[in-house]
This record gives structure tokens, C-alpha cells and sequence, in this order.
């Protein structure tokens, strides 16, 4: 099993995040920090155009895939700079097929339990991916709003069942950034996590913070405390 961090330069909405301080260290220490305490985990890939978080991965003893910049920008697909990072695996230390573990930089308050749940229930069912999720509160059957043309719309249009609290409603969930578990080789084949045998992982809304904005990372600040 590999550890991938993916840390680009740019960051939109909050500059330099992947690098920002968070508590006392940079926000990509948390993801190199708990991938290290894994015994599963054989080596710590790091992908990046940044020389900085190239310097702390070096520093952290972590072998640097270097990111090129079609594969750095806003809108690049992540998917893509995974299958890079694959590729690069396969060229240079394993052609075998492997379990790739992405640890994104912005769910520092993941826990050690969250990796290994996952782990251990993506071996188990013998899946080709694994999202893990958080369970929210708002529903697209209940209170989920759009607009258009200076209009309000329900998200979902409800015929037949009107609902009267929240006790009506199924659970939603939404994705995290805590962790991604897929095989190697459907990474190379395929285009999204839909195409295969899928299952999810429900982490508590506590540690599944995305950081993402400002406020997202006083956030993190506060409750990493």
C-alpha cells in the first residue's frame, strides 16, 4: 500500500493552503504525519508543482512526484493527477498492481481509526473504490433550494409525498476529503469512482472538515485544539 498527498501551489479561494500553518505546522505535516503512523503504508508519495511543500516532503523523507502544469491548475482533474502519479509508481518502483491511498491535505482532523476503517473494509469487501462521508442535515427533499431567473425552486421536486419534519427524510450524506481507497489499476481504466464496486465509509461530521476557505480554517484552528 502507497500514500498519496496531492498539494498543488495554487490555491483559489485561501493562498497557499496546502502550506499555510495550521496550529504550528503547515497543513500538509497533518496528512504526512498520520499517513507515518499506518504500518500498512510502504512509502508516502507527494505530487506537487510547489518547491516549498517539495522541500517539506523531502525534509519528511517522502519520495516528490513532480506535478506538471497542465495538471496544477483550478480546473485540472484530480482524477488525472492521480492516474499521473500511478503511472509514475509503475515506471519507477512497482509495476505490480497496488492499493492507493490518497490522504488530501484539508481534512486535518481526521483521526488514525478513520484510515484504518477504511482500509480494513476496502480489503474486506474487495472493492475497486472508497469514499468516505459525512452524514448532513439538509436534504434535497426538504430544504435544498435553486434559483432561476430571479426565482426560487425546491432542489427536487416532490409529487406524490409531502414531508412534515425531519423524521420523513432518509439520510444524506456528502463526500469528504478524509480519505480515497481505490485499486491502482482502476485508476489507469477508468474515469470517476462510479465505475466500479464502490462503498463509503461514514466518518463523524467532527473530523471531517474540508478546508477550503478562511473560515474553514479558523475552523480547523479551534477544533484541532
Amino acid at each position: 500500500m502507497y500514500a498519496f498527498i496531492f498539494a498543488r501551489k495554487g490555491s483559489t479561494r485561501l493562498k497557499n493552503k496546502n502550506r499555510k500553518f495550521l496550529n504550528g505546522k503547515p497543513l500538509i505535516q497533518y496528512s504526512i504525519d498520520i499517513a507515518k503512523k499506518i504500518k500498512k503504508i510502504k512509502k508516502i508519495f507527494i505530487s506537487t508543482d510547489d518547491p516549498n511543500i517539495k522541500k517539506i516532503g523531502i525534509k519528511n523523507k517522502c519520495i516528490i512526484i513532480n506535478r506538471p502544469y497542465y495538471l496544477a491548475t483550478k480546473n485540472s482533474p484530480e482524477w488525472l493527477s492521480w492516474r499521473h502519479a500511478v503511472d509514475f509508481v509503475y515506471k519507477y518502483y512497482s509495476k505490480n498492481n497496488f492499493t492507493f491511498l490518497s490522504i488530501p491535505t484539508t481534512a486535518p482532523l481526521r483521526k488514525k481509526i478513520d484510515l484504518m476503517n477504511c482500509i480494513e473494509k476496502f480489503e474486506k469487501k474487495n472493492l475497486d473504490c472508497l469514499l468516505t462521508v459525512t452524514k448532513v442535515n439538509h436534504s434535497p427533499d426538504y430544504n435544498m433550494l435553486y434559483t432561476f431567473n430571479k426565482k426560487i425552486y425546491p432542489f427536487k421536486k416532490i409529487k406524490k409525498k409531502r414531508f412534515s419534519n425531519r423524521k420523513d427524510i432518509k439520510s444524506c450524506f456528502v463526500i469528504t476529503t478524509v480519505a480515497y481507497v481505490v485499486k491502482s489499476n482502476f485508476i489507469q481504466k477508468k474515469s470517476n469512482f462510479f465505475e466500479g464496486k464502490i462503498d463509503y465509509h461514514i466518518v463523524p461530521q467532527e473530523r471531517s472538515l474540508d478546508i477550503d476557505t478562511n473560515f474553514d480554517f479558523k475552523l480547523a484552528s479551534i477544533l484541532s485544539k
